[in-house]
């Protein structure tokens, strides 16, 4: 039995889709843009930055040089081109507030090209802006994977089917996508072997081919030699930031993993009611959300098998992603968000080329069929579902902290503590209280002091347990000895030594929408003594 919308709500849809359709294109375009950037400035600029965001922002502000940048991603893990972007502007502004702004333009151009290119209803690019990925995690988050996202629609918006390519723009957007993050790298594979593959199969792009060879091959030699260089940079040290090993063996525990997030990443709601509801599923566990992946993409795969170059470019990319993120990257939400960014891309594409195959036997052709007439009703109840989880999102975010290093630090301020020398064990924690203080932190395992991290397998040992204690207020005597002063320790977990000199100041349980977040700090006091 069918079930219909109440009167009053069917009337709104008809009413509003009638309005949005009755604007010309630029005024729609526009208008849904100033909208669009509204709501996800707001998302912007009230969202406190945690550890991934800052860690960026001050690798970029605080390195001298372009060498010196280079070498102090060394532990990082990413390619170069969100921290060169971040260096230029920490040149002209050095409050992390120009990295939210940056971000945030970012995904404006990201929605203009969407908006302005993409071959979908107006309601469904409205619906799409406004989703969970385009309004929350790739705008009000500052990473490098919205500048991603942004070239990957930059090369749809260029794409043209057949002989009208622009090869050496494609090749160009292709460079800049592969020096984004991993997961850029991996989608610059897939779309350059989508590329060769068009030619392969098409005998007009094929003849095409050979008579502008000599650019054609520059164009993907141009790319291959940024594919070359992003892998040298991002593995150019013998540790890798926040490195998981390599997975060699068969593990089916984590097989089901993998392949649910392909579930997680198309129907991304949260545990409802969750505080820390952030980087959660409504699914628990891992084998419901592998379940129901499968049938998931054997829908995808059909509804794309009568295009054999669509075909290619969805299986293509997603066995690149599933392959990496089971041998190297577990991947949270954001890295799983791809999943749902190709295969917008796939439709978009999809409606560039012809059915050139018709499977067999003929219920499989019937079945493909099936599949491609519920290709809109499935877009929209995906769409309205991440609509919804948008939101969601955009609301936590408004009443409710994503991280407290920022609170930690007005509490110090207010304490008049701010000017002491602070040892900060873990930086994890640390780091982002001292980016707020615009101070340094004494790093006591390195034996150093620094804003940034530097994510060598020594300080990632701060994630798996705690300095001795002894060792840590040895070190912390000789900074105050040093400095002639009182020393602030931010820690992340209790101290149980019994210091006459090391007094407790303050304890905060705070739950942010990321994480639970201890903070201890302690004042050791040598003035006096």
């Amino acid at each position: 039995m069918k079930t219909e919308l109440p009167k009053g709500k069917r009337i709104f849809l008809i009413s509003l889709r009638s309005y949005i359709n009755s604007l010309d294109n630029k005024t729609f375009v526009w208008l849904s843009l100033l909208l669009y950037v509204g709501f996800a400035a707001v998302n912007a600029f009230t969202h406190e930055v945690w550890f991934d965001e800052i860690q960026a922002w001050l690798i970029a502000r605080d390195s001298t040089s372009i060498k010196g940048l280079f070498s102090n991603l060394t532990y990082e893990g990413h390619p170069p081109l969100w921290y060169l972007l971040l260096y230029i502007l920490a040149k002209v502004i050095q409050h992390p507030a120009a990295m939210k702004l940056l971000h945030l333009l970012v995904a404006t151009g990201t929605a203009y090209v969407f908006l302005r290119f993409a071959p979908f209803t107006r309601l469904q690019k409205l619906l799409f802006l406004f989703g969970y990925f385009l309004i929350y995690e790739y705008a009000a988050i500052s990473r490098n994977y919205a500048i991603g996202v942004f070239l990957i629609f930059c090369f749809c918006a260029s794409f043209q089917p057949g002989t009208g390519k622009k090869y050496f723009l494609l090749s160009i957007i292709l460079s800049l996508l592969c020096q984004t993050n991993a997961y850029g790298w991996i989608i610059t594979v897939s779309l350059l072997s989508f590329l060769i593959f068009e030619i392969y199969l098409d005998s007009k792009v094929r003849s095409l081919f050979f008579e502008k060879k000599l650019l054609i091959v520059f164009c993907f030699c141009l790319v291959l030699a940024s594919l070359i260089f992003t892998a040298i940079v991002a593995l150019s040290g013998s540790e890798i930031g926040l490195d998981e090993g390599w997975t060699t063996e068969f593990d089916p525990m984590r097989l089901k993993q993998t392949f649910g997030r392909v579930w997680r990443s198309f129907v991304p709601i949260p545990r409802l009611g969750k505080y820390s509801y952030w980087n959660t599923n409504l699914l628990p566990g891992k084998t419901m959300p592998a379940l129901l992946a499968i049938p998931l993409v054997v829908f995808l795969m059909l509804l794309f098998a009568k295009k054999r170059v669509i075909l290619f470019l969805f299986s293509f990319s997603y066995a690149g992603i599933l392959t990496f993120q089971y041998l190297k990257h577990s991947g949270s939400l954001r890295h799983n968000g791809h999943f749902y960014i190709l295969f917008i891309v796939c439709l978009w594409l999809f409606s560039f080329y012809q059915n050139d195959v018709k499977p067999k036997p003929n219920i499989m052709s019937k079945i493909t069929d099936f599949c491609v007439k519920r290709k809109r009703a499935f877009l929209n109840v995906l769409l309205f579902t991440h609509l919804a989880v948008g939101f969601y999102a955009s609301g936590m975010e408004w009443f409710c902290p994503f991280s407290s290093s920022r609170k930690i630090a007005r509490y110090i301020t207010s304490q008049g503590l701010d000017e002491l020398p602070i040892l900060g064990d873990s930086g994890f924690w640390s780091c982002p209280v001292g980016a707020h203080l615009n101070r340094l932190i004494y790093y006591p395992r390195q034996d150093r002091f620094g804003s940034f991290v530097i994510l060598n397998e020594k300080e990632l040992k701060d994630n798996l347990g705690n300095l001795a204690e002894d060792e840590l207020v040895k070190k912390g005597n000789h900074l105050a000895s040093d400095a002639d002063s009182d020393v602030l320790f931010v820690l992340s977990y209790e101290l149980g030594t019994d210091v006459n000199s090391l007094r407790p100041i303050e304890v905060f349980h705070l739950r942010t929408l990321w994480a639970e977040e201890d903070y201890y700090l302690y004042l050791l006091q040598v003035k006096n003594q």
